[in-house]
């Protein structure tokens, strides 16, 4: 911490405006194998200047080595604070304040990336709400808790894992933020039910996936049980020998008939749109019989001599 002081004061930053709290966050950051680009986006989110200044961030390298290897830190003089004593011991009475980790960029509808992001729960992150996860994402969640202690652990998992996408710096930016001291009571129970509905809809997605799988297996079992049986008609049908009673068998004297197999099927033809059969026979013989005119045969008048028969 002492570093990270003297660092602001060679660069003319008033080193009182530091809170504790972020310093041994920083500290923290870079001993549990943060990058240099992490931590130097909490430096910039408490001074917005050192942005400006590219010799700042190239001095800021050598800050950050010495906070990765404490053991090769030079031995240094802690230089004079201008902090009073009472406002020291206020200093270390306000965990809670609110931090300003990460600069805060708001979108076109007036809210943070991160408060856009959790309006709902979305495909392919998980809420993590209500079981236990790795070693390291319970460190996270503690670190998370010591900072904001009025949140629960499933609050805390909701911020880190669907809102953060697991980064725990933009989950302590996104609650220091949100629930800064003196919020109200109703945005903590928006979080926990924003938390609560994420994990319903987590256990209602599991379920229609473990009935789903269930009704494919069914579908398939069922299969598999007609196949058999139908595998079973058609070799007893044309087998030797079929089993009888008591597990002997015996020559097969006459053949199974396979329903829908052997039964012949009426059908009905037809030939210049009337009906000639309804056997399903394929050759047709047809009668071929006179057509009856009615009896009428008219009369007839010719020319010249007529003769027998004519009238």
């Amino acid at each position: 911490m002492d570093v990270l002081l003297q660092y602001l004061d060679r660069e003319g930053m008033d080193a009182s405006e530091l809170d504790e709290a972020v310093a041994d966050y920083m500290v923290q950051l870079a001993s549990e194998g943060g990058t240099e680009e992490e931590v130097w986006s909490v430096m910039e989110g408490c001074y917005p200047e050192l942005e400006e200044s590219p010799e700042s961030k190239e001095a800021f390298s050598a800050v950050f080595h010495q906070l990765r290897n404490p053991s090769q830190q030079p031995a240094t003089t802690t230089a004079p604070s201008s902090t009073t004593p009472a406002e020291s011991s206020s200093t270390t009475d306000r965990p809670q304040q609110r931090l300003q980790l990460q600069p805060h960029h708001e979108g076109n509808d007036g809210r943070s990336p991160a408060e856009g992001r959790s309006s709902a729960c979305g495909e392919g992150h998980h809420c993590d709400s209500g079981g236990t996860g790795t070693a390291r994402d319970e460190a996270d969640v503690g670190f998370l808790r010591e900072i904001m202690p009025q949140v629960s652990d499933r609050g805390l998992r909701y911020v880190l894992h669907r809102v953060a996408k697991g980064n725990r710096v933009a989950a302590a930016s996104y609650l220091a933020d949100r629930f800064a001291v003196g919020s109200s009571s109703a945005s903590l129970k928006g979080l926990e039910a924003d938390a609560e509905a994420c994990e319903r809809k987590e256990r209602g997605d599991a379920r229609k996936a473990r009935e789903a799988s269930d009704r494919a297996e069914e579908a398939r079992r069922r299969d598999k049980e007609e196949r058999d049986a139908l595998k079973g008609k058609i070799v007893g049908r044309y087998a030797d020998e079929v089993e009888a009673e008591g597990g002997a068998t015996k020559v097969a004297t006459k053949k199974v008939d396979l329903a829908g197999l052997t039964e012949k099927k009426k059908t009905t033809r037809y030939r210049d749109g009337k009906v000639v059969t309804t056997t399903g026979a394929k050759v047709i013989v047809e009668a071929l019989k006179p057509e009856w005119d009615g009896g009428s045969r008219g009369k007839v008048k010719t020319k010249g001599k007529r003769g027998k028969g004519f009238v």
